[in-house]
């Protein structure tokens, strides 16, 4: 009998915390992976179900990264429309350099340079329809994709995740998973040391 499992992870710049769950939602990952204690911190995530309005953490960041994405998926057939797309891109791709740079050397200033190019990419006129709606969809995550102006040590993505989850990935490829309880908790207690 196959056992669905899910490989959770809570990690910061020191520490990565594994757990195997059987289920995936706000709700497990809100109590048996963060925690109360956790629930005053910020999460960093993408914009997946178990990360939305049910999981209760006071501040959460979404990644650009999986935000851009969504515009990657996007596949224009009129060249005008591709044209839009591109330009979008180039200019989102612009934003998240500079984006990137504030976090290091954060003013006030440069955050309301940030804001204001932020609104006027979402608010870019296009022709292309589903253009169009995918910019509505990220002006309506305007808070969760510029918490990091709030807070500027935060990263904007959460690349240092996927790279831990990596390991964790390929190894349980490898091995086909784990057979047992026992062996989830000798397992995460491994890959969170």
């Amino acid at each position: 009998k196959k056992i669905r499992e899910h490989l959770q992870l809570v990690c910061h710049q020191f520490l990565s915390l594994f757990r195997i769950t059987s289920r995936y939602n706000a709700q497990t990952l809100g109590v048996d992976v963060v925690g109360k204690r956790g629930s005053r911190n910020i999460c960093i995530s993408d914009d997946g179900s178990p990360n939305g309005r049910l999981l209760l953490i006071k501040d959460k960041q979404l990644c650009w990264i999986h935000e851009l994405r969504h515009y990657r998926k996007l596949t224009p057939i009129v060249r005008r429309h591709q044209q839009e797309l591109s330009d979008i891109l180039c200019r989102f791709w612009e934003w998240y350099r500079e984006a990137k740079a504030y976090g290091k050397n954060p003013t006030a200033e440069d955050r309301t340079i940030l804001e204001e190019k932020f609104a006027a990419l979402v608010h870019s006129p296009v022709s292309y329809q589903e253009l169009k709606e995918r910019l509505k969809m990220t002006a309506k995550k305007k808070e969760r994709l510029l918490l990091f102006l709030e807070y500027p040590g935060i990263p904007i993505e959460n690349n240092q995740a996927e790279r831990d989850l990596r390991f964790a990935v390929v190894l349980r490829k490898l091995t086909g998973g784990t057979r047992s309880l026992w062996g989830n908790k000798s397992l995460e207690r491994h890959l969170s040391v």
